[in-house]
């Protein structure tokens, strides 16, 4: 799943956050700031919900050596946003180096393509995961995920398939409500859809 918007006291946290970083920087003239320092800089920017994409990716930019952040979140962030802003493979490869086989990396790698809208290349992950052994939670998240995609595609049988068996387990997730009455509306199937209207 895409990440939620930071909450508003999270949100002023980041701000304060920036301001004193931008502070900093100024009195000792960094000029020039490390790596690592425009890394926190740039995921303060992200997870404030301030700054745009471009203001992130132009920090970005000023990392000069990619190769050589140690930090697997810090790598991960930096995959991320230069694959959902410019698609180029490397990136991926990029990201695949660090997160190995296991399914968590694997679900993150799927997560990438889902928000880039790479669909097919979400929908294959998704379901190589799925042949894994995987826990309860980690099958949930796929089902999710992939029964969203189909619905986003108009792959109404499919999106069922997958949405069903979530909603058994989260009857209470007004989007996949949503999304399951508008699959059956699609089928002409007024009965079911009435299943999932919302209760007032």
């Amino acid at each position: 799943d895409r990440s939620p918007a930071p909450q508003a006291e999270s949100a002023q946290y980041f701000k304060d956050s920036i301001k004193f970083f931008k502070k900093f920087l100024s009195i000792n003239e960094e000029k020039n700031p490390e790596d690592d320092v425009l890394i926190m800089l740039a995921k303060l920017y992200f997870y404030s919900g301030y700054y745009g994409q471009d203001e992130i990716l132009n920090l970005l930019k000023d990392v000069r050596k990619p190769e050589l952040i140690t930090n697997d979140d810090d790598k991960r962030f930096f995959g991320y946003v230069f694959y959902i802003n410019s698609g180029d493979e490397k990136y991926i490869k990029y990201l695949t180096s660090i997160e190995k086989k296991s399914n968590l990396g694997k679900l993150f790698i799927a997560g990438v393509f889902f928000t880039a809208k790479q669909y097919t290349e979400a929908i294959l992950m998704y379901k190589d995961i799925l042949n894994n052994q995987i826990d309860d939670n980690e099958r949930l998240i796929v089902q999710r995920n992939l029964g969203k995609i189909y619905f986003y595609q108009s792959l109404m049988d499919e999106s069922l398939l997958f949405l069903l068996p979530v909603y058994a387990k989260e009857p209470e997730n007004a989007e996949i409500k949503t999304m399951l009455k508008k699959i059956y509306l699609s089928k002409g199937d007024k009965v079911n859809a009435k299943l999932y209207e919302p209760v007032l």
